[in-house]
């Protein structure tokens, strides 16, 4: 919001941007946290054996981290659009921005990106694992959990105090064109119309060395090697 009285597309980008670079920043801690920690005790001759699945914990917060930072975005669009005087389209952009940063993130083209920059030496640290396929597909359904608190909020204006359901016309709009790009991502993303981490040819040798059963062994192997 103070962002947007210098520049609306500044603010734009710098929202999208710093919201999908710490929900990544996240993820990757979690998981390195688990490879750190439980992985290397997950054997019967350690000293230190973790007993049990810890699969759902690391889902929940991968998934908590995906709605928390999706739940950021959209306050921020909204408190701006409450505080506008008059119609203010730029939201527009706004949600053009975030829509193909979402879906950038989605088809790995992030790591696609990193895997041409980066020196070869460093691919190690940009390898996506298990984490991030979770995370990526628990986009699907922890997207949505932002706007039910909404609903709840729009309704005890409307009944109890016979007011606008969410401030002005412009919020509500821009409550449902946010929705939409949210059925629209996952729809592009479901559909497979855009082609899906083209960052694996070249990234598939390190895989070679992980554990079957390693958190970050992503890629199919078999006893002819990685596929």
């Amino acid at each position: 919001m103070y962002l947007e009285s210098f520049s609306t597309i500044l603010s734009a980008v710098f929202l999208s941007l710093a919201t999908a670079a710490s929900e990544l920043l996240t993820v990757s801690l979690i998981e390195n946290i688990y490879v750190r920690l439980v992985w290397p005790r997950a054997f019967a001759d350690q000293k230190s054996v973790v007993l049990g699945d810890h699969s759902g914990p690391i889902t929940v917060l991968i998934a908590f981290t995906h709605a928390v930072a999706e739940g950021s975005r959209l306050i921020s669009l909204l408190g701006a659009a409450a505080r506008s005087q008059g119609w203010n389209w730029q939201w527009v952009g706004s949600l053009l921005i975030m829509l193909s940063t979402n879906i950038a993130v989605r088809h790995g083209y992030h790591v696609s990106l990193f895997s041409r920059v980066v020196p070869k030496r460093m691919h190690i640290w940009v390898r996506p694992g298990c984490c991030s396929m979770i995370h990526r597909h628990c986009r699907v359904v922890c997207g949505y959990f932002r706007f039910i608190p909404y609903i709840s909020y729009m309704s005890f204006r409307l009944i109890g105090l016979r007011a606008e359901p969410l401030f002005n016309p412009q919020t509500l709009a821009l409550y449902f064109a946010v929705l939409f790009m949210e059925v629209l991502e996952d729809a592009i993303v479901l559909l497979r119309i855009l082609p899906l981490d083209p960052w694996q040819t070249d990234m598939k040798h390190l895989y070679a060395e992980l554990h079957v059963f390693h958190p970050k062994q992503v890629m199919c192997r078999d006893s002819t090697g990685v596929q």
